[in-house]
């Protein structure tokens, strides 16, 4: 885990944060204590429930919403590196990293199961995590889309294993270092 993970006090601010991944990210990390606002352009239902949950989210991008008293910036990959608050983030000294590099420190706090694959992924990384629910495990698990019957894509389970959906398609999934590796298929995308 990267040493500004470790800071309980950690302020963070994140790009992007309505994306399916983003939005499931802030919510692990509302697990953990951490304080959390952000942006995305698109207003969601993810921006609306996280705003429930105590999150700051403006609708719209702004290097005027980026202050010093943050202490890192995750972005989606869905983001230009040319986004104001990105450039303010990085004037002002703070820290960027990318949601895959979050959650991979976040990830080699735990036994790792990483779900990659061209479809199904989100699927099966449930399906393991109900499994290793009612064998008793209790599980954190990470999803790129919401867990039915928990109306999240996050969970911080009290066990040894997260199972974390990672993505194949900017090899963001080399980041991670699972104990177990489940690869659902490969197509030629």
């Amino acid at each position: 885990m990267s040493p500004l993970l470790n800071r309980r006090d950690l302020f963070i601010y994140m790009v992007g944060i309505g994306g399916a991944g983003m939005s499931s990210l802030a919510e692990l990390l509302l697990s953990y204590g951490f304080k959390i606002i952000g942006s995305d352009l698109n207003y969601n239902f993810a921006c609306k429930k996280l705003e429930k949950l105590g999150v700051k989210v403006f609708p719209y991008h702004s290097s005027e919403n980026i202050s010093s008293d943050i202490n890192l910036l995750i972005y989606s990959s869905a983001v230009n590196f040319s986004n104001p608050e990105i450039e303010k983030a990085c004037k002002l000294g703070i820290p960027c990293i990318s949601r895959a590099e979050a959650l991979a420190d976040i990830a080699r706090l735990k036994h790792t199961i990483a779900v990659a694959g061209s479809h199904g992924k989100t699927t099966v990384t449930a399906l393991i995590g109900h499994i290793l629910e009612e064998a008793g495990l209790s599980p954190s698990l990470f999803l790129g889309g919401i867990l039915k019957g928990k109306n999240c894509g996050a969970v911080l389970g009290k066990g040894s294993y997260i199972v974390v959906e990672t993505d194949e398609s900017d090899k963001s999934f080399l980041m991670f270092k699972p104990v177990v590796t489940v690869i659902t298929n490969v197509d030629k995308e």
